[in-house]
Order: C-alpha cells, then structure tokens, then sequence
C-alpha cells in the first residue's frame, strides 16, 4: 500500500504506527525508549509537533502536524531509522528472550514484501486522518487516551506512562497543548 502523502502543514492529524504483526515491542523500557527519544528529537529539532500521543505495546498513535514538511515524510523518516535502532537494540540485549522469534518475524515480513533490507518493523504506511473539526479532534484526542483502558493495561488514562494524558509522561514538556 502506497503511503499517503500528508499534503496540508496546517492542519493535525491523527496518526497510527504499527509494528509489523503486532508484536509487542514496547512492553520492554529500552525499546520504548528509543521512540520517545526520537520523537523528542523530532519536536524538538521543529521537525514534528505533537498535541497528542499514546505509545501502546506494539503500535504509536499520535495526534501531529509538520509545518516545515509533509508530515508523511517525517513520519517516513522516523519509521526507517527507529526500525534499525530498535533491531540493533533487540539483537544487542542478550536477555531478550524473544530476539530470534522477533528476528524471524521482521525477516519474513521483508521477503514477504522484498523490499532489499533485511528486516521490515513497522508495518507500511500511518493511517492519516484529517482533524478538520473540533468533534473529530476530541473523539481521536479520547481514543488515544482511552486505549490503554480498553487494552486492560490501566484503568485510568492518566496512569499509562507513555501518554501524553499522564502527567509525568516523558514528552509533557515538548508537547504542543
């Protein structure tokens, strides 16, 4: 599926970016790390702004608009250099007892789509949605902040680290509120 290019640099989006079958990578810190760094070097280098954002344990929803780019492209950027530092950082940790499992998945994946590298992380594409309106906005806002609930993870919203509904969330200083 050919990726949408996100045309409009004014308006927000929501956003969803899957791990190739829906393997939960986010459950270990390390890895969840490594997109909240980068995310962080993204805002914080004008390259994205995020309103909204809840890291889930094998996908990232976001509510972001670039000003400076199509945010297709960042969000491009960010997919392809995130998937070899979290595939260096899951080949590198010796007590992820998942490495080989998680290695086949991701090579499978690539020969499925033979697209000339060796593993393929994220699944294609980020799901675009336009917030063009203030309904569609709240709705997207809640979902994003209700999914951990939904997922039995927490049972409030703002006790789910990796979302920006928490207050101590790793991104709260850079987040466009």
């Amino acid at each position: 599926m050919a990726q949408k290019n996100i045309a409009d640099n004014n308006s927000a989006y929501f956003c969803t970016l899957t791990i190739t079958g829906w393997i939960d990578l986010f459950t270990r810190k390390s890895l969840a790390d490594i997109i909240i760094n980068n995310l962080a070097f993204l805002i914080s280098n004008n390259r994205i702004m995020i309103e909204s954002y809840c890291l889930m344990p094998s996908h990232l929803h976001l509510i972001a608009y670039s000003r400076c780019e199509f945010l297709s492209r960042v969000l491009g950027h960010f997919k392809s250099y995130t998937a070899k530092e979290l595939i260096q950082a899951i080949q590198n940790d010796k007590q992820e007892s998942r490495r080989r499992w998680i290695s086949s998945i991701f090579t499978v994946a690539n020969k499925q789509r033979d697209l000339g590298r060796k593993h393929k992380i994220w699944k294609s594409g980020c799901y675009p949605i336009t917030l063009d309106s203030p309904i569609k906005y709240s709705q997207k806002m809640e979902y994003i902040h209700l999914n951990p609930v939904k997922a039995g993870i927490v049972t409030q919203p703002e006790h789910y680290f990796y979302s920006s509904a928490h207050p101590e969330n790793p991104l709260r200083e850079l987040l466009c509120v």
